[in-house]
């Protein structure tokens, strides 16, 4: 019937509806659309120690995931991702970093680094999570 709304998981519409948006946002945004990156720590055989997937629009850096291997944990490297992103984000004149964590990971890790709470939601996406929004001014 049309107009009846569907669920998709079809990349294809997930692909559509990014690019609507993008469309509509130009007039505002111009060429400020996000641009996605990741920083890569590896061991000599070439497999992955941890990294940092990034999303940057305009003056916004978004930390969209930080990950470090069980056998790299406490050694530094979540903190040298960290650096590493902060230090694009500046050189894009980036005016901040922004990410989210949950209680399990990471929130008392990232004030070490200047970073500050600006919201939390409790009890997602589980019950007795906190999610955990923080954002650094650079």
């Amino acid at each position: 019937m049309p107009g009846e709304l569907i669920f998709s998981s079809d990349p294809a519409d997930e692909k559509a509806v990014v690019e609507g948006l993008k469309e509509f946002n130009f007039p505002y945004f111009g060429t400020h659309q996000p641009e996605n990156g990741t920083i890569v720590a590896r061991r000599e055989d070439g497999s992955l120690r941890g990294g940092l997937v990034f999303c940057r629009q305009g003056r916004a850096f978004e930390v969209k995931y930080l990950w470090v291997g069980a056998s790299e944990r406490g050694r530094g490297l979540g903190s040298r991702l960290l650096a590493a992103a902060e230090e694009k984000a500046r050189d894009w004149e980036c005016r901040y970093v922004w990410l989210f964590t949950n209680s399990f990971q990471g929130p008392k890790f990232y004030p070490k680094f200047g970073y500050r709470v600006f919201a939390t939601f409790e009890d997602t996406p589980v019950i007795g999570n906190v999610v955990y929004f923080f954002r650094k001014e650079l």
